[in-house]
């Protein structure tokens, strides 16, 4: 079940991708939502935000993400 957020636009990331090794943006695409027996037997939460690599175009789960994934800073 995918939820879609209504403007994820201006919702990034920024990072280097695990699948193409690029230093890149991520938009959010929206949130999985998971039922709580299918999460629990899963090992996963009951909610992810789903990411598209603006290079690659992989669709990757919070938890594929590294820990050096950052918010896409306003300033120039």
């Amino acid at each position: 079940m995918l939820n879609q957020i209504k403007d994820t636009s201006s919702i990034t990331l920024f990072g280097i991708c695990p699948s193409c090794g690029a230093n890149t943006e991520f938009s959010l695409l929206g949130i999985q939502r998971w039922p709580e027996r299918v999460a629990k037997k899963a090992g996963l939460p009951l909610e992810q935000s789903l990411w598209q690599c603006c290079n690659c175009d992989t669709t990757l789960m919070d938890a594929s993400l590294g820990a050096d994934i950052k918010p896409q800073s306003s300033e120039s």
